[in-house]
């Protein structure tokens, strides 16, 4: 959290199981700051992984491709789900507990659903949560996206006092996990170097993204998990 800073917004793209990281972050996120928001995105492939209730679906391939040009109804998960599986049930607790700092969309694989680029400009550009971000001091562990693509993948974990850029940095945070796939398409490759994995330069959705919007840079940053 310490890459956060003062900032007060997390988006957490999560496929599958990555989900499990995404709520801890969210309830670490939540309860440090009531002025905190998280936004966060979880692809699954069946109904079955967020309702217990069978629910008729239509086959489709994997969720890695994405060029499908049907409709895209979004679920919304609140405190109304019915039927939750036990994961929705605690997504479920949680929206009840944060109320509108916890906004919950699920994209169903089977029934022709995914988060496409427009679905996360929205998430990232929802609401006035931006904070005033000083300027990035270059090499800051924390806060410079240069230097974050060479984060190994088990680095020792950052605190405050490991900023280069003074008191009060911080940037929101756009965090993607899943299968490698799956983070791949979204934010690009992770990349080896001396033998581990590293963040490796962002790509994919999210690079589409930073092209599109050059700003978001200065705001954001993606982590890969």
């Amino acid at each position: 959290m310490a890459r956060l800073g003062n900032m007060k917004k997390v988006v957490f793209l999560a496929g599958g199981t990555g989900v499990a990281p995404a709520m801890q972050v969210a309830q670490a996120v939540l309860d440090q700051s009531p002025e905190a928001h998280v936004h966060l995105l979880w692809a699954i492939r069946k109904r079955e992984e967020l309702q217990r209730a069978n629910t008729p679906a239509r086959r489709r391939p994997s969720w890695w491709q994405f060029w499908s040009t049907e409709s895209n109804q979004l679920v919304e998960l609140d405190s109304q789900l019915q039927d939750p599986s036990p994961v929705a049930r605690q997504l479920k607790a949680m929206k009840a507990a944060y109320g509108k700092r916890l906004h919950i969309q699920v994209a169903i694989d089977d029934e022709q659903t995914q988060f496409r680029e427009s679905d996360l400009q929205k998430a990232i550009s929802s609401g006035n949560h931006q904070g005033v971000s000083p300027i990035v001091t270059p090499g800051c562990r924390l806060h410079d996206s240069s230097a974050l693509e060479l984060a190994p993948e088990f680095e020792t974990p950052a605190a405050a006092d490991d900023c280069k850029c003074g008191a009060g940095a911080g940037k929101n945070l756009f965090v993607i996990s899943g299968p490698d796939g799956f983070v791949a398409h979204y934010s690009g490759p992770k990349r080896w170097l001396g033998g581990q994995q590293i963040q490796g330069p962002v790509g994919g959705v999210a690079g589409q993204l930073q092209r599109k919007y050059p700003g978001l840079a200065n705001e954001w940053l993606v982590l890969k998990l």
